[in-house]
């Protein structure tokens, strides 16, 4: 009973010792551009329940970096990532489903995860939070006068480079 007592404390050391090594592995391979390398750094810590290493093991399937772009396999570990409290992973979430990557596009999950990131102080998850929830508050003629400005802007710059060119 008194080695396990000894003992224990030690192992978990160790654990988390080789997850931090594994992750600063995968960084060091990431800046090398051995994606495949970090995917695999990555990964081991991840499975060992680092949230940040869950965090990049998702984006690298986001982005097909080291492993096949799988949204599926992204949004598992941003989940992951995510439920831990990891503030990279709750951005990555929202994300997810700003833009419908792997799971259904919905802008309200999306604001609810970039809050809890920007409730930590991701200024990138703040910025997300103000530009979805001005867009979500505008009402729907708003949206259509605003979109149909863009539209007739692009219509009318066409319009002059079509005359710029035949003038040429």
């Amino acid at each position: 009973m008194k080695l396990r007592t000894i003992l224990m404390p030690i192992v978990c050391l160790f654990s988390v010792t080789n997850a931090v090594a594994d992750v600063d592995k995968g960084f060091a391979c990431y800046m090398e551009k051995n994606y495949q390398c970090a995917f695999k750094e990555f990964l081991e810590s991840a499975e060992q329940g680092d949230a940040f290493a869950q965090s990049e093991v998702g984006s690298m399937y986001g982005s097909g970096k080291g492993v096949k772009q799988d949204y599926l396999n992204a949004v598992e570990w941003y989940q992951k990532s995510a439920d831990q409290g990891s503030e990279e992973g709750q951005y990555s979430l929202g994300f997810a489903y700003e833009y419908g990557h792997g799971v259904k596009q919905d802008y309200v999950k999306a604001v609810e995860w970039y809050q809890k990131a920007a409730d930590q102080g991701y200024l990138f998850a703040k910025q997300r939070v103000l530009t979805l929830n001005k867009f979500l508050n505008c009402s729907k003629s708003a949206k259509t006068e605003l979109f149909g400005v863009k539209i007739k802007s692009v219509s009318t710059t066409l319009e002059l480079v079509a005359k710029l060119i035949r003038s040429i």
